[in-house]
């Protein structure tokens, strides 16, 4: 995980390892709290070919409250890189139930 915080607008880009966590991160409807700031999330959207990317994620939480208490990108990484490993686990929980769920068999109950 990767940031690049705006100095001063109270705004970053954050790369992700792949699309399927920046869309599971953008739309799991969590709000997203780090050190007193609520972050708005949205996939990231390049300016020059109007193109969504697949790992980018645009976070804003305003530039009175980054002018107010300062939010690093450590503490974006941290937040990012934990909510990260919570969607791996449920990811390789999901993968496990549905291997050791017994396969379809019709006609197999006689």
């Amino acid at each position: 995980v990767q940031v690049k915080k705006h100095s001063s607008m109270g705004c970053a880009y954050i790369t992700v390892p792949e699309q399927a966590f920046r869309d599971w991160f953008v739309g799991s409807g969590l709000a997203h709290n780090i050190d007193e700031h609520t972050l708005q999330c949205k996939p990231h959207c390049d300016k020059q070919t109007k193109e969504v990317t697949t790992n980018m994620i645009f976070a804003a939480w305003g530039r009175q409250a980054e002018k107010q208490n300062p939010l690093t990108e450590k503490a974006i990484v941290d937040y990012v890189e934990s909510r990260l490993a919570e969607y791996q686990q449920s990811q390789s929980a999901k993968k496990n139930l549905n291997a050791s769920a017994a396969p379809f068999v019709p006609g197999g109950y006689q």
